[in-house]
């Protein structure tokens, strides 16, 4: 999907390895948010901070926390996979008629995007929140 991007002329990067501090100041100069996992803890650290830089994040509809974190903030794209998961391996089957109708999609969002201002984050999403609740829920377990 990058790789055919890039091909006609639109920067797109699969980003890894950057700190925290390189991962935001990228985002920041970026659009788009392609969150190409189909599960995701929490609905993605990673995405929370994409969309308090300003990025449109995108999402595969079959990532349920991922969709989550779209709905509540009401910003965001859907894009439905249709790839096979095998768990708990993580294997992921896919044919190539998938990976054609993605790059449509993708394709069409990239070219529709409108600058478009993201929302603040949730408040329930901010991590110190996440924390006193995860704290709550094993407290309450005791």
């Amino acid at each position: 999907q990058y790789f055919l991007m890039n091909l006609i002329g639109y920067k797109c990067k699969n980003i890894t390895g950057f700190s925290r501090i390189e991962l935001s100041e990228y985002l920041k100069r970026s659009k788009i948010f392609f969150l190409t996992s189909l599960t995701e803890a929490s609905g993605s650290r990673i995405l929370l901070e994409a969309i308090s830089c300003g990025c449109m994040p995108v999402v595969f509809e079959e990532c349920s926390t991922a969709v989550e974190v779209i709905n509540e903030h009401k910003f965001g794209l859907k894009i439905k996979s249709r790839f096979k998961l095998k768990m708990p391996e993580k294997i992921v089957n896919y044919n190539f008629l998938d990976f054609v109708r993605i790059f449509i999609k993708l394709l069409f969002i990239r070219l529709s995007f409108k600058n478009k201002k993201s929302p603040y984050i949730l408040d329930k999403y901010l991590i110190k929140n996440e924390i006193n609740e995860l704290t709550k829920l094993i407290n309450s377990l005791w």
